[in-house]
């Protein structure tokens, strides 16, 4: 629930770790994330890759729990990626390696990544066929 509140209402989200009385608004909040991320999920162009799995979704997916939600319960592959225009997200299991391409990628269309330990995000200009393609160069 902390997760879903940092990423769409973390004012809220401090507020329940404070102990305030917000419990209503955090549990709206937090239906509200898993909806649209399993619908994103439910729509999502899908590819499959040698080691990973891609999926395409729209701007306002939230792209962490749509990749976390792919790796656990879709992909066979040891990677998943969510993509959308300008944003990525990556999960991966334990010992496998994604800084790399996930970093090299985004620099590739000067963009910005943070990755650790088998988790990561992307920023970068232009559409997500692009980040993939990089992905896909520097795996």
């Amino acid at each position: 629930m902390l997760s879903a509140l940092a990423a769409d209402r973390p004012g809220v989200g401090i507020a329940l770790a404070l102990g305030r009385d917000v419990e209503d608004a955090a549990l709206s909040a937090w239906r509200e994330h898993g909806h649209r991320a399993h619908e994103a999920l439910r729509l999502a162009d899908t590819g499959r890759y040698d080691g990973f799995t891609v999926a395409r979704v729209d701007a306002d997916a939230p792209l962490s729990t749509v990749a976390r939600l792919q790796f656990a319960y879709r992909s066979p592959e040891p990677v998943a990626l969510a993509l959308a225009d300008g944003r990525a997200a990556v999960v991966a299991t334990e010992g496998t390696t994604v800084a790399t391409p996930v970093r090299e990628a985004a620099a590739v269309l000067d963009g910005r990544a943070a990755v650790r330990e088998g988790r990561g995000a992307a920023t970068f200009d232009g559409p997500a066929s692009d980040y993939l393609e990089a992905f896909r160069e520097a795996r």
